[in-house]
């Protein structure tokens, strides 16, 4: 979800974050789905945009708050950055949440403290221009109504119309599968998705100045 708050960010606090090769090498958890992802986000990506990213008369600077075990940021982050190590002008750093209580709390939105990822877009000198939070809306909505078909076309579960607390492990994971699982043609669908939002964001901070 694009949005937007003031979350200052001091070139100190902005250097302590990881570069991608640390951070890929530092996951604990879903590294190589992580790796993976990396490796083919450079299909979501048109030369028209390499060229675009490549020709931006200043850097952008990112900040992106992560956790390992969501599957928004194994999905998403492993596209911005990509992006970064092609263009350049995309200068990315990445804060696992928690490791650095003080850039967590300031990258965590008022009204979704424990989102994961959150991408902040500084301009060169470290003045906020936009963010993304979590997924993007199209997919929350793909997603809901996903769990809603499930839901509706499995009634002899009989945990399954309760809240996510009350299912069993079985149940919850049964249902995250049957609303978060893409096909091939839906993750070329949603990353170059991602990609567009990504340079929409960057072209808004361009005409901007």
């Amino acid at each position: 979800m694009a949005t937007y708050w003031p979350p200052e960010l001091s070139q100190a606090s902005f250097e302590r974050g990881l570069r991608i090769d640390r951070y890929i090498s530092s996951i604990a958890e879903n590294r190589d789905n992580f790796r993976a992802n990396f490796v083919k986000a450079i299909d979501y990506f048109t030369l028209d945009d390499l060229l675009f990213f490549r020709g931006l008369p200043a850097p952008i600077r990112v900040a992106a708050l992560t956790d390992d075990s969501s599957a928004d940021t194994v999905r998403d982050i492993p596209i911005l950055a990509r992006l970064s190590v092609e263009v350049r002008t995309l200068d990315l750093r990445l804060f696992r949440r928690g490791s650095d209580p003080e850039v967590s709390a300031i990258l965590s939105p008022p009204d979704a403290p424990n989102a994961a990822p959150v991408t902040v877009f500084y301009s060169a000198d470290l003045r906020f221009r936009a963010a993304l939070v979590g997924r993007l809306p199209e997919m929350t909505l793909m997603m809901q109504a996903r769990r809603a078909e499930w839901i509706a076309t499995h009634p002899e579960i009989p945990d399954i119309s309760g809240p996510p607390e009350q299912m069993s492990a079985v149940t919850r994971t049964r249902l995250t599968q049957a609303a978060a699982s893409l096909s091939a043609r839906e993750q070329f669908q949603w990353g170059r998705a991602y990609a567009v939002e990504i340079r929409t964001i960057a072209e808004r901070m361009l005409a901007e100045g």
